[in-house]
């Protein structure tokens, strides 16, 4: 579950450039506004974090940490599976979560309840409603996406097919958020 952190870094980066481009969504300006994600704020530096940040990896000129400390179990009520921080230069250019393994409740759709409570409460908070962008290439995958003036944040629900859970066997699936600089603005981080 880690490396998807990294596999989808880049997914949200080029989905944001060519909605950008198409002007298919407008700017969340509260999204700028609001910089983070509960404590963390994207621009803090390294030390503010670092006893509570275990390494993970480097891409390009990020360095990957797992969050090991007590904030933020939870995203809008949704169980919180682990926390990544990326770091550029000493500062948090990204940060990337990953809700726990839930059922879908339903057999006739993909998406949890968890990704739906997510979506309407990121709409709400960055006042802007995004479409959903299911993929076409059959992963169960459904994506949302806020676009700020120098933050982007994807919220993606990933269908992960018949599991058992606990007693039974259901569809399964969990969400990630990932909230970080656009690419244009990272030169100037």
């Amino acid at each position: 579950m880690i490396m998807r952190c990294f596999k989808f870094l880049l997914f949200p980066l080029i989905l944001s450039g060519n909605i950008l481009a198409q002007g298919n969504l407008p700017i969340a300006l509260k999204l700028d506004e609001k910089n983070g994600f509960k404590d963390f704020q994207i621009g803090d530096g390294y030390s503010k974090w670092q006893k509570e940040l275990k390494f993970l990896n480097k891409k390009n000129d990020l360095s990957f940490y797992t969050y090991t400390g007590n904030c933020c179990p939870t995203i809008f009520s949704v169980d919180v599976e682990f926390i990544n921080l990326g770091f550029k230069d000493g500062k948090l250019a990204v940060i990337y979560l990953e809700t726990k393994t839930v059922r879908v409740p339903s057999k006739t759709k993909w998406e949890s309840d968890d990704y739906e409570v997510i979506k309407r409460n990121f709409d709400l908070l960055f006042e802007v409603v995004s479409p959903n962008f299911p993929t076409d290439d059959n992963s169960g995958r459904t994506i949302s996406q806020w676009i700020g003036k120098k933050l982007f944040l994807t919220l993606t629900y990933h269908y992960q097919g018949i599991k058992k859970l606990g007693d039974s066997v259901d569809g399964s699936g969990n969400c990630s958020v990932m909230l970080g600089l656009l690419p244009d603005t990272i030169k100037d981080f």
